[in-house]
């Protein structure tokens, strides 16, 4: 559900930065966790539906023509209801945009400003408030150099977790091919760090590990660098933020969920993942017993994997939202380009 916050808290909040912000990092690494913790402070808004379709957004603008002629807006709003964004929203409270109430929110008809309308209204933060906006969606985790260009104002948390753990978690979840999963990783973390470069002081790394191991000074970190006060009341969840794992249900944050694949992975997989990893995974910090050049995955077995990751993918998706919803959601991606 939409968090909900008091009239008085919004009217205690007065006029301040309203600059946007964005989470990212690669799905399983504590993002979701990371989002949750930040909707409990008074001055932050984030819809809890990721976007994700910004990329495709600039990919197609100019298709769209001037979005100021009510016919094309019309075109271009009937265009997103087929994006999971949407589907997905229309499962919560305030229900999904609608299509005049989108285009009169709009400053202006650019990319940027359609998208803060939308995110405004979705994650109930209006206009001189005071509150800071923000989106979490993993997969802009390799589009930061474009989110950066997009958004001048915006700053950047990148979430990063144990690649070991990060693949006993895909793997837990929908059967995913570790070594495959221990490439995107190499491949997300190396992106996103190579685009930070372009945006300077408004990036920063989070460890998941060392959020919920030291919650409060990296909460204070965090949000130092956002521009907010540091809250207590950010080191209680409002309401459980996971539904599986084993963080499902939790409304604290669980500060033993990290190392799990010391125990569920085998040596085996373990040594696998640190030839593809270890080199990034010791540049970041973590304790690695491999020692040498990382390994990378052929393209054709990445391409094999990623057939058979699919496959996977649809069935335990199938079994949690039922095939019917699933489809639906796929169909929304593959006819949108």
């Amino acid at each position: 559900m939409l968090e909900e916050h008091s009239a008085q808290d919004r009217a205690d909040l007065g006029p301040d930065d309203e600059s946007p912000f964005f989470i990212v990092g690669l799905p399983r690494s504590g993002t979701k966790l990371f989002r949750d913790v930040l909707r409990g402070h008074r001055r932050v808004r984030i819809p809890p539906v990721e976007t994700n379709f910004l990329p495709r957004w600039a990919d197609r603008w100019d298709d769209f023509g001037n979005l100021s002629d009510p016919a094309r807006f019309a075109s271009f709003y009937r265009w997103n209801l087929r994006a999971p964004y949407f589907l997905y929203t229309s499962r919560h409270p305030k229900g999904v945009i609608g299509e005049k109430e989108w285009y009169s929110s709009c400053l202006s008809f650019t990319l940027p400003d359609v998208f803060e309308a939308l995110i405004r209204r979705d994650a109930e933060a209006p206009r001189g408030a005071g509150l800071h906006w923000g989106d979490k969606s993993p997969d802009y985790v390799n589009h930061l150099h474009l989110l950066g260009h997009l958004f001048p104002e915006a700053r950047f948390v990148h979430i990063i977790r144990d690649a070991r753990d990060y693949c006993l978690s895909v793997k837990r979840r929908s059967g995913a091919n570790t070594d495959r999963a221990a490439q995107l990783w190499v491949d997300g973390v190396s992106q996103a760090r190579a685009d930070a470069r372009t945006l300077g002081e408004r990036y920063l790394e989070l460890r998941y590990e060392d959020l919920i191991t030291r919650p409060e000074d990296e909460l204070r970190r965090c949000c130092a660098f956002l521009g907010l006060e540091f809250e207590s009341d950010l080191l209680t969840l409002r309401f459980s933020t996971e539904h599986t794992g084993t963080a499902a249900g939790a409304r604290e944050i669980v500060a033993d969920n990290a190392g799990k694949y010391r125990e569920q992975l085998s040596p085996a997989t373990v040594a696998r993942i640190e030839r593809i990893a270890g080199p990034l995974l010791s540049e970041l910090g973590y304790p690695v017993a491999y020692r040498g050049d990382p390994h990378r995955v052929p393209p054709a077995s990445m391409h094999a994997y990623r057939i058979l990751d699919g496959i996977r993918h649809a069935r335990a998706r199938g079994r949690r939202f039922g095939f019917l919803r699933h489809a639906q959601l796929q169909l929304g991606r593959l006819t949108r380009g």
